[in-house]
């Protein structure tokens, strides 16, 4: 354990690298894909903001929207595991109810990140079931890696009191509450106000047209956008953390 433990510290300075990576190739990855996709007028089922999966169906967006996501969801498993590691030696597991919160978690930070890889490689044109099976699984998770760190680290601050705990927590808390709006409007209110064939998928071409509810399904590919974009954002804040720690306890 001592020489895992000299392992971790020998690059600890550089962990803030990895929530940040993981945000910037997410956000930079959809925002090329979807810039290819308008450019060569690639058909997104009739709308002006397709659906993120939308925009990684065809070539060449294809591959771009596979590698970049992959090594987003590489860079956030790493920076759930790092984040487990460091409120071990931040005192959060006191409590029975902190460590099985830490655990559970950063665990669903990585299985998250195992289902962004697959998403973004099994395109929606060719996979459909599994590209949307993935895509539930890495939201739910997602969600509830979100919510634990939220709790964990509104703890942290109820446990020490400082200054950077309070920015840690405000940050947390206030991406989680606008993703969680984001997030509303996305699934429970957006599947909810959608018209009857609202996905017409065409068995010959294998895409979807949402021509028979375009401006409810905009409302829900806007809050699609929304909902990642916080989510990446909610990941990038464990970079002031990591550095928080650096300062705190490393010469």
């Amino acid at each position: 354990m001592d020489a895992i433990s000299k392992t971790f510290d020998k690059y600890i300075g550089l962990y803030f690298l990895f929530p940040i990576a993981s945000c910037c190739f997410g956000i930079i990855t959809i925002a090329t894909t979807l810039g290819i996709s308008q450019s060569l007028h690639h058909d997104t089922g009739g709308l002006t903001l397709p659906y993120i999966s939308d925009t990684g169906r065809d070539e060449p967006e294809r591959e771009v929207f596979a590698v970049g996501l992959s090594i987003a969801a590489v860079f956030l498993m790493f920076t759930a595991a790092i984040n487990w590691i460091i409120l071990l030696r931040r005192g959060i597991e006191e409590h029975p109810h902190d460590r099985r919160m830490n655990v559970a978690g950063n665990l669903f930070g990585i299985i998250a990140g195992v289902f962004l890889v697959l998403l973004s490689c099994l395109n929606d044109r060719d996979f459909p079931d599994a590209h949307t099976y993935c895509a539930i699984i890495f939201f739910v998770c997602g969600l509830i890696f979100l919510v634990l760190n939220m709790v964990i680290y509104t703890r942290l601050w109820v446990l020490q009191k400082t200054k950077s705990s309070k920015i840690s927590m405000l940050w947390k808390l206030v991406d989680g509450g606008i993703f969680a709006v984001f997030f509303l409007v996305y699934i429970p209110i957006g599947l909810g106000i959608l018209c009857e064939n609202a996905f017409d998928l065409d068995p010959t071409t294998g895409i979807y047209s949402y021509r028979a509810c375009i401006p409810e399904n905009h409302v829900r590919t806007i809050s699609q956008y929304g909902s990642i974009v916080t989510l990446l954002i909610f990941i990038a804040s464990f970079s002031y953390d990591f550095r928080v720690h650096v300062r705190d306890n490393v010469d």
